[in-house]
């Protein structure tokens, strides 16, 4: 997300989420976070409507740029999840396209995650 005046892109509402959604062995509880889509939900709105190609003075160097699609990947991975939710694998997804669907929006653009 972006302060009010746009600037920088804040990741407050995903650390958030994620605090509350990872284990303290680093996994994700599935149950959790589909309890909490709409949140996971409005920050991948979010991601969608600003990338450091479509609004670089919100990324002011390569380490901003480098983490918001670090963020990016992980946010869409696990929003690509809960679509298919429950899911055994992502490598046995329904039709094996996991990673090559672009399903996903990075600053206007459709993205898949072998994209990012």
């Amino acid at each position: 997300m972006t302060d009010a005046a746009g600037g920088r892109f804040d990741y407050g509402a995903w650390s958030s989420l994620l605090a509350e959604v990872v284990t303290p062995e680093g996994k994700v509880d599935y149950g959790r976070l589909a309890s909490r889509r709409t949140r996971l939900d409005e920050f991948v709105a979010t991601l969608g409507a600003a990338s450091p190609e479509s609004h670089p003075d919100r990324f002011a160097g390569d380490d901003e740029r480098l983490a918001y699609w670090i963020n990016a990947y992980n946010a869409f991975t696990l929003h690509a999840i809960l679509a298919e939710y429950p899911i055994a694998s992502v490598w046995r997804a329904r039709d094996g396209q996991f990673f090559q669907r672009r399903r996903h929006v990075a600053g206007g653009r459709a993205v898949s995650l072998d994209d990012i």
